[in-house]
């Protein structure tokens, strides 16, 4: 009579092996949030900071050092920072903004960014809190407020027409033959709306008319 075969040790093997995968599976399963999480807040930091040294070597000196705004509007408003979408930020840095002195930044568009430095740009950008409304931030850090004409001057204008007025980027705006042409009323409106074509932006995004009009009126001075 043929020996039977003892199948028992073989089974009990299989059982202890299919208990092992299955633990090692479930503790896997425990594991892999914790790491996916891990590895996206060091993936995050990392682009905070090519973030922050691509921003501070191109767009500070428009924008200033943290986005309170210079030569360009500030981005630490809360319709910058609450009301736009991160995919629109990405958009506007690689396009640029026709019309204004914000150039495309995208190789995609003729700038010198590749598409992960545009995300991490926008990424630290991402990182600020909103500045108080009423306040901005002159090129030397000092908090201004409003009807202070010197100081709305030295925040908006000094990067381009220098800080005496005596011309850079843009001309001087002492003896200005065109300033002394306009009305303070045109002055004003001037200043907000810019001029298409040239380095002159419009500030109606980042000034309110008191401020502009104080700014005129230092302006004034110099004629």
């Amino acid at each position: 009579m043929p020996r039977r075969e003892n199948y028992t040790p073989l089974v009990a093997a299989a059982t202890i092996l299919s208990i092992a995968l299955l633990i090692g599976f479930q503790l896997y399963q425990m594991r892999e949030p914790a790491r996916m999480d891990a590895d996206a807040a060091s993936d995050f930091a990392s682009s905070v900071i090519e973030g922050n040294a691509l921003y501070g070597v191109n767009c500070a000196n428009c924008h200033g050092d943290k986005g309170e705004g210079s030569i360009g509007p500030s981005l630490r408003t809360k319709e910058v920072l609450e009301s736009v979408s991160e995919a629109q930020l990405i958009g506007l840095v690689k396009t640029g903004v026709p019309g204004t002195t914000m150039p495309a930044w995208s190789q995609a568009y003729g700038g010198p960014f590749t598409d992960e430095e545009v995300r991490h740009v926008v990424t630290y950008i991402t990182t600020w809190v909103p500045l108080e409304a009423d306040e901005s931030t002159t090129a030397e850090g000092q908090t201004t407020h409003k009807g202070d004409g010197p100081s709305f001057y030295t925040a908006n204008c000094s990067a381009c027409h220098g800080v005496e007025g005596e011309g850079d980027i843009g001309p001087s705006l002492h003896s200005n033959d065109f300033v002394k042409s306009l009305s303070d009323e045109a002055l004003i409106n001037f200043i907000l709306s810019g001029r298409p074509g040239t380095s002159m932006p419009g500030f109606q995004s980042t000034l309110q008319s008191e401020d502009t009009q104080a700014i005129a009126l230092f302006l004034r001075a110099w004629q």
